[in-house]
């Protein structure tokens, strides 16, 4: 304890404490400006992504539904390929569009999307895409498409039949899947996690995936 004259052993130590409290204030602003930095980037990488890809997403919905006004029934899967070489500014893998006839030709829907009408978006990863936001990379959405009809109504098949209120597409709604459910058997999506989000230390941050359309219309699954 220093009392009255400070000795050289006490004015060391308090030397010593000064140091350490600006050692850990220093580390302290600096992971506070690393957090803020990372998601500042994220979020602008992020944008980037939606904008590029939000084209190809608005076509594919169009192509959905002019499908299924014409050929109905007999809609046929389309698979929409966005290869690295060729689209070297989308940062979409593939569409996916078409009956549910088997869940394993899918990477979220769960059984009891079976005979309903889907369109699947898969990103590309790190490795197709490096310029790719961390929050998309990998990760796939799958959008619905619903009737006009009635409130949040699938459009459905009913094995070789389909019904006329089927044969319109009034709107989509968005699923950003963390899980899916085959034969009661819960298995994970997107490694458990939303695309357009940032997940640390338990915690998870929006970058705002939800502003864009049309990935405004996802919602948590």
């Amino acid at each position: 304890m220093c009392v009255n004259i400070i000795s050289t052993e006490c004015y060391g130590r308090i030397v010593l404490l000064i140091q350490l409290l600006l050692i850990l204030c220093t580390i302290s602003q600096y992971q506070s400006v690393f957090a803020f930095e990372t998601i500042q980037s994220e979020m602008q990488l992020l944008r980037n992504d939606l904008l590029d890809s939000q084209a190809s997403i608005k076509a594919a919905m169009e192509l959905l539904k002019n499908n299924l006004l014409f050929q109905r029934i007999n809609f046929n899967t389309v698979e929409l390929t966005y290869s690295a070489k060729q689209h070297n500014n989308n940062p979409i893998h593939s569409i996916r569009m078409g009956w549910v006839n088997n869940v394993n030709d899918w990477r979220t829907v769960s059984s009891t999307d079976l005979n309903r009408l889907m369109l699947e978006v898969r990103f590309k990863t790190v490795s197709e895409y490096p310029s790719i936001s961390q929050s998309l990379a990998g990760k796939s959405l799958l959008f619905i498409p619903l009737t006009g009809f009635q409130t949040n109504l699938f459009i459905s098949k009913q094995g070789n039949t389909l019904s006329n209120t089927h044969t319109y597409v009034k709107r989509y709604v968005c699923l950003n899947p963390v899980s899916r459910t085959i034969n009661g058997q819960i298995s994970p999506v997107n490694n458990g996690t939303m695309a357009g989000y940032l997940y640390n230390s338990g915690s998870s941050y929006s970058l705002g995936l939800e502003t864009i359309d049309p990935y405004d219309l996802c919602i948590k699954g």
